[in-house]
């Protein structure tokens, strides 16, 4: 008798975790990745990330320094992620939730579209023989550097020099340029112990922007791209 009873407890008990393994299946799965997506993958930090479901309200988080988010036990749906971008620009990245499994969401902290800019970079509006620079600064606790980068275009070829390095620029070299230029109008991060200042001179007219955010590092990228330098 003992020995049915014992027998029947451990089947229900059998069966309870059976259906409770059932019931945590039964959900959708997100795991939302947060990337640096310039050309050398860096460090990615988002203060905040807005979730909507079915158009209301779902979940505010505060990733910050965690670039990988699980959200687990979502129900059928269409969902968006909202966040601000270094740029201060709004974007949302859509997941349409159709069935009971994992998937996979990313967004990029560095993403801008260029194609709806409105700045007419200088590098697209230089006449032959002319040139421009592009003066690069940065002060912090620790360091202290100066650069200038020269772009220049003769008979048709657009070439830049820093320093002792010099090229010819192909088109990825001046969509590079095309970017930063771009990107450089919507720098004005404060909050870091580096402070880093952007000259542009052409035609005597100077455009200044100081950025310490420590998030853009647009100097760097712009010459790591060209020259490959670290």
């Amino acid at each position: 008798m003992n020995n049915w009873k014992n027998s029947t407890i451990l089947f229900v008990l059998c069966l309870a975790f059976s259906s409770t393994a059932t019931i945590a299946r039964a959900s959708a799965e997100l795991i939302i990745t947060i990337k640096e997506c310039r050309v050398i993958k860096g460090y990615a930090y988002l203060s905040e990330l807005q979730i909507m479901k079915n158009g209301e309200h779902y979940k505010t988080l505060k990733p910050e320094h965690d670039n990988k988010l699980i959200l687990k036990n979502l129900d059928i749906g269409t969902y968006s992620l909202t966040y601000k971008t270094i740029f201060n620009k709004e974007e949302t990245f859509p997941v349409n939730i159709t069935q009971n499994k994992r998937y996979y969401a990313s967004i990029c902290t560095t993403y801008l579209d260029y194609s709806k800019e409105t700045y007419k970079p200088i590098i697209d509006i230089l006449k032959e023989g002319e040139a421009y620079s592009i003066c690069l600064s940065s002060q912090g606790c620790f360091h202290s550097s100066d650069d200038t980068l020269i772009v220049t275009r003769r008979k048709n070829t657009y070439s830049i020099s820093w320093g002792k390095n010099s090229k010819t620029l192909s088109k990825k070299d001046m969509r590079v340029i095309r970017n930063f230029e771009i990107e450089l109008t919507h720098m004005a991060g404060d909050g870091c112990t580096t402070t880093d200042t952007y000259v542009v001179e052409y035609k005597g007219a100077k455009q200044e922007t100081k950025d310490g955010s420590c998030s853009w590092r647009g100097g760097y990228y712009l010459k790591q791209q060209i020259f490959g330098e670290e």
